[in-house]
């Protein structure tokens, strides 16, 4: 079964960063089959496991979207964390003395 690189091929190499996700593009130098459903990719920048659709943890496939990305703000731009946003606004909006007593109640929500 063909994998879902080739050697030349133009593909996302995606970088944890401490403040979110590094996003280069990289160029494919060896490709080889690990199973039925996944291979092994050499890039530029590191190597990868993908399936067969060729994604896998630092390695997604290029598309025009993300091609502009890198032509407009870099090769190695960051995508920042929003984590840090989402548990600030979930903090603000739990009212965490109801969910405590919900949670004592067998999350039931209402005294027994």
């Amino acid at each position: 079964m063909a994998g879902p690189y080739a050697p030349g091929d133009s593909v996302v190499y995606l970088e944890h960063d401490p403040g979110g996700m590094r996003v280069w593009q990289a160029t494919v130098t060896e490709v080889t089959q690990q199973d039925i459903d996944s291979w092994r990719v050499e890039t530029t920048h590191g190597a990868e496991v993908v399936n067969r659709e060729g994604e896998g943890a630092g390695i997604v496939p290029m598309d025009e979207q993300i091609a502009r990305e890198i032509v407009h703000k870099g090769d190695g731009f960051l995508v920042e964390s929003t984590v840090r946003d989402i548990e600030q606004d979930l903090e603000q909006s739990l009212d965490w003395q109801t969910l405590e007593r919900s949670l004592g109640d067998d999350g039931q929500g209402r005294g027994r």
